[in-house]
Protein backbone atom coordinates (compact mmCIF):
# COMPACT_ATOMS: atom_id res chain seq x y z
CA UNK A 1 0.00 0.00 0.00
CA UNK A 2 2.91 2.45 1.10
CA UNK A 3 4.19 1.64 -2.62
CA UNK A 4 1.32 2.35 -4.30
CA UNK A 5 0.97 5.83 -2.39
CA UNK A 6 4.80 6.51 -3.67
CA UNK A 7 4.21 5.14 -7.09
CA UNK A 8 1.01 7.83 -7.16
CA UNK A 9 2.62 10.74 -6.16
CA UNK A 10 5.22 10.53 -8.51
CA UNK A 11 2.82 9.89 -11.14
CA UNK A 12 1.48 13.24 -9.87
CA UNK A 13 4.88 14.98 -9.83
CA UNK A 14 5.18 14.19 -13.59
CA UNK A 15 2.03 15.57 -14.81
CA UNK A 16 2.77 18.74 -13.10
CA UNK A 17 6.42 19.53 -14.46
CA UNK A 18 5.08 18.59 -17.87
CA UNK A 19 1.80 21.39 -17.59
CA UNK A 20 4.75 23.57 -15.96
CA UNK A 21 7.07 23.07 -18.84
CA UNK A 22 3.77 23.54 -21.45
CA UNK A 23 3.02 27.04 -19.75
CA UNK A 24 6.65 28.19 -19.91
CA UNK A 25 7.25 27.22 -24.10
CA UNK A 26 7.23 29.59 -26.62
CA UNK A 27 3.82 30.86 -28.03
CA UNK A 28 3.05 30.24 -31.55
CA UNK A 29 4.50 32.46 -34.01
CA UNK A 30 1.73 33.85 -36.44
CA UNK A 31 3.80 36.17 -38.80
CA UNK A 32 4.49 34.62 -42.27
CA UNK A 33 7.92 34.22 -43.09
CA UNK A 34 9.88 36.33 -46.10
CA UNK A 35 11.99 33.97 -47.83
CA UNK A 36 12.98 35.86 -50.89
CA UNK A 37 13.32 39.73 -51.77
CA UNK A 38 14.85 42.17 -50.54
CA UNK A 39 14.28 45.57 -49.12
CA UNK A 40 16.42 48.82 -50.18
CA UNK A 41 17.70 51.91 -48.81
CA UNK A 42 19.11 54.31 -51.57
CA UNK A 43 20.29 57.38 -51.09
CA UNK A 44 17.36 58.09 -48.19
CA UNK A 45 14.55 56.26 -50.78
CA UNK A 46 13.17 53.17 -49.79
CA UNK A 47 12.25 50.32 -52.24
CA UNK A 48 10.81 46.56 -51.24
CA UNK A 49 10.01 43.34 -53.01
CA UNK A 50 9.34 40.73 -50.23
CA UNK A 51 7.95 37.28 -51.32
CA UNK A 52 6.87 34.30 -49.27
CA UNK A 53 4.35 33.04 -47.19
CA UNK A 54 1.92 35.95 -47.55
CA UNK A 55 2.66 36.34 -51.37
CA UNK A 56 3.84 38.73 -52.86
CA UNK A 57 4.78 42.94 -52.04
CA UNK A 58 6.45 45.46 -54.54
CA UNK A 59 7.09 48.62 -53.78
CA UNK A 60 8.85 50.85 -56.62
CA UNK A 61 7.27 54.05 -56.65
CA UNK A 62 9.89 54.83 -54.09
CA UNK A 63 9.37 56.58 -49.96
CA UNK A 64 11.31 58.19 -47.48
CA UNK A 65 9.63 57.10 -44.17
CA UNK A 66 11.19 58.13 -40.89
CA UNK A 67 13.55 55.67 -39.53
CA UNK A 68 15.61 55.40 -35.85
CA UNK A 69 19.41 53.74 -36.68
CA UNK A 70 21.53 52.19 -34.36
CA UNK A 71 24.74 54.03 -32.97
CA UNK A 72 27.31 53.53 -35.76
CA UNK A 73 30.46 54.94 -37.23
CA UNK A 74 29.84 57.79 -39.92
CA UNK A 75 33.15 58.29 -40.51
CA UNK A 76 34.60 54.81 -40.01
CA UNK A 77 38.37 53.64 -39.08
CA UNK A 78 39.59 50.41 -38.39
CA UNK A 79 37.58 48.65 -35.59
CA UNK A 80 35.09 50.92 -35.66
CA UNK A 81 30.85 49.46 -35.11
CA UNK A 82 29.22 49.39 -38.42
CA UNK A 83 25.52 48.82 -37.19
CA UNK A 84 23.07 48.96 -40.24
CA UNK A 85 20.21 48.00 -37.48
CA UNK A 86 17.29 50.68 -37.96
CA UNK A 87 13.66 50.98 -36.61
CA UNK A 88 11.14 52.32 -39.16
CA UNK A 89 9.41 54.12 -37.48
CA UNK A 90 10.35 55.77 -34.63
CA UNK A 91 8.54 55.18 -31.43
CA UNK A 92 5.94 57.81 -30.09
CA UNK A 93 5.96 59.74 -27.24
CA UNK A 94 4.26 56.90 -25.36
CA UNK A 95 6.74 54.42 -25.84
CA UNK A 96 4.71 52.77 -29.26
CA UNK A 97 5.74 52.42 -32.52
CA UNK A 98 3.63 54.37 -34.96
CA UNK A 99 2.63 52.89 -38.75
CA UNK A 100 4.15 55.30 -41.22
CA UNK A 101 3.76 55.53 -44.97
CA UNK A 102 6.04 53.05 -47.02
CA UNK A 103 4.98 54.05 -51.04
CA UNK A 104 3.20 52.51 -53.26
CA UNK A 105 3.20 49.22 -55.93
CA UNK A 106 1.13 46.10 -56.35
CA UNK A 107 0.95 43.23 -53.98
CA UNK A 108 -0.34 39.44 -54.71
CA UNK A 109 -2.00 38.36 -50.69
CA UNK A 110 -3.41 34.60 -51.12
CA UNK A 111 -5.62 34.49 -54.02
CA UNK A 112 -5.92 37.82 -54.19
CA UNK A 113 -4.29 40.68 -56.73
CA UNK A 114 -3.65 44.26 -56.24
CA UNK A 115 -2.71 45.87 -59.04
CA UNK A 116 -2.37 49.12 -57.09
CA UNK A 117 -1.46 48.82 -53.70
CA UNK A 118 -0.54 51.50 -50.96
CA UNK A 119 1.14 50.09 -47.83
CA UNK A 120 2.51 51.39 -44.28
CA UNK A 121 4.02 49.87 -41.47
CA UNK A 122 6.01 49.55 -38.63
CA UNK A 123 9.22 47.61 -39.32
CA UNK A 124 12.85 46.67 -37.70
CA UNK A 125 15.94 45.57 -39.41
CA UNK A 126 17.74 43.84 -36.51
CA UNK A 127 21.57 43.67 -37.94
CA UNK A 128 24.93 41.94 -36.35
CA UNK A 129 27.28 44.92 -35.80
CA UNK A 130 30.80 44.28 -37.84
CA UNK A 131 34.22 45.77 -36.77
CA UNK A 132 35.52 47.93 -39.63
CA UNK A 133 38.46 46.45 -41.60
CA UNK A 134 41.72 47.66 -41.42
CA UNK A 135 42.62 48.30 -45.37
CA UNK A 136 44.20 50.63 -47.40
CA UNK A 137 41.46 50.11 -50.33
CA UNK A 138 39.22 52.77 -52.36
CA UNK A 139 36.20 51.16 -51.21
CA UNK A 140 34.98 48.68 -48.52
CA UNK A 141 31.98 46.68 -48.66
CA UNK A 142 30.73 45.13 -45.88
CA UNK A 143 27.87 42.31 -45.56
CA UNK A 144 26.28 41.16 -42.31
CA UNK A 145 23.35 39.04 -41.01
CA UNK A 146 19.95 40.43 -40.47
CA UNK A 147 16.72 39.46 -38.71
CA UNK A 148 13.59 41.06 -39.56
CA UNK A 149 9.94 41.89 -37.91
CA UNK A 150 7.22 43.45 -39.48
CA UNK A 151 3.74 44.70 -39.09
CA UNK A 152 2.03 45.61 -42.57
CA UNK A 153 -0.83 47.34 -43.99
CA UNK A 154 -1.75 46.61 -47.20
CA UNK A 155 -4.84 49.04 -48.75
CA UNK A 156 -5.98 48.21 -52.72
CA UNK A 157 -6.28 52.28 -53.47
CA UNK A 158 -3.96 55.20 -52.67
CA UNK A 159 -3.82 57.71 -49.85
CA UNK A 160 -3.66 57.31 -46.15
CA UNK A 161 -4.63 53.87 -45.08
CA UNK A 162 -9.13 53.40 -44.92
CA UNK A 163 -8.85 49.68 -45.01
CA UNK A 164 -7.43 46.40 -46.26
CA UNK A 165 -4.79 43.76 -45.38
CA UNK A 166 -3.04 43.62 -41.97
CA UNK A 167 -0.70 41.10 -41.11
CA UNK A 168 2.88 40.45 -39.44
CA UNK A 169 6.26 39.22 -41.33
CA UNK A 170 9.14 37.93 -40.46
CA UNK A 171 12.43 36.78 -42.45
CA UNK A 172 16.05 37.17 -42.41
CA UNK A 173 19.33 37.26 -44.97
CA UNK A 174 22.65 39.39 -45.24
CA UNK A 175 22.93 43.33 -45.33
CA UNK A 176 24.97 44.74 -47.05
CA UNK A 177 26.50 48.67 -47.62
CA UNK A 178 29.64 50.02 -49.00
CA UNK A 179 31.97 52.53 -47.31
CA UNK A 180 34.14 55.15 -49.95
CA UNK A 181 37.24 56.22 -48.85
CA UNK A 182 37.75 60.23 -47.99
CA UNK A 183 41.26 60.69 -46.50
CA UNK A 184 42.03 58.64 -43.69
CA UNK A 185 38.37 57.69 -43.11
CA UNK A 186 36.01 55.80 -45.16
CA UNK A 187 32.33 57.37 -45.31
CA UNK A 188 28.78 55.51 -46.18
CA UNK A 189 28.28 55.74 -49.47
CA UNK A 190 24.58 55.57 -48.80
CA UNK A 191 23.33 52.86 -50.66
CA UNK A 192 22.39 49.66 -48.09
CA UNK A 193 20.33 46.59 -49.05
CA UNK A 194 19.06 43.83 -47.42
CA UNK A 195 19.17 40.71 -49.32
CA UNK A 196 16.28 37.96 -47.46
CA UNK A 197 17.19 34.55 -48.08
CA UNK A 198 18.82 31.40 -46.05
CA UNK A 199 16.35 31.00 -43.71
CA UNK A 200 13.63 28.62 -43.29
CA UNK A 201 10.46 28.43 -40.90
CA UNK A 202 11.23 27.81 -37.39
CA UNK A 203 8.79 25.42 -35.48
CA UNK A 204 6.75 27.08 -33.09
CA UNK A 205 4.20 25.78 -30.64
CA UNK A 206 3.98 24.16 -27.19
CA UNK A 207 5.44 21.16 -26.69
CA UNK A 208 7.40 19.93 -23.71
CA UNK A 209 11.45 18.72 -23.90
CA UNK A 210 12.13 15.37 -25.16
CA UNK A 211 15.25 15.07 -23.53
CA UNK A 212 13.87 16.35 -20.36
CA UNK A 213 10.86 14.31 -20.21
CA UNK A 214 12.57 10.83 -20.78
CA UNK A 215 15.16 11.60 -17.84
CA UNK A 216 12.41 12.43 -15.37
CA UNK A 217 10.52 9.59 -17.13
CA UNK A 218 13.47 7.16 -16.22
CA UNK A 219 14.34 8.50 -12.69
CA UNK A 220 10.55 7.99 -11.82
CA UNK A 221 10.46 4.13 -13.00
CA UNK A 222 13.77 3.53 -10.46
CA UNK A 223 12.33 5.34 -7.71
CA UNK A 224 9.01 3.15 -8.14
CA UNK A 225 11.44 -0.21 -8.79
CA UNK A 226 13.30 0.75 -5.38
CA UNK A 227 10.08 1.66 -3.60
CA UNK A 228 8.51 -1.80 -4.09
CA UNK A 229 11.91 -3.58 -3.27
CA UNK A 230 11.91 -1.94 0.01
CA UNK A 231 7.72 -3.10 0.67
CA UNK A 232 9.04 -7.00 -0.33
CA UNK A 233 11.51 -6.77 2.88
Amino acid sequence: MKARKLVVTAVVALAAISVGQTVRADPIDLSALVTSGQYAVKSGVDTFRLIGEIGELVQDSGASPPKVFASTCTACQAGDVVDLTFRNPPFDAAGFTLFVELGTGHATIGDETLPFASFSGSLKFSAEPVAFPDTTAAMVQIETPFSFRGWFRTASQPGPYTGGLEFRLRGGGTASTSFLRDGDVFRPSGDTTFQFGNVTAEPSGITPEPSSMLLLGTGLAAFGRSAFRRVRR
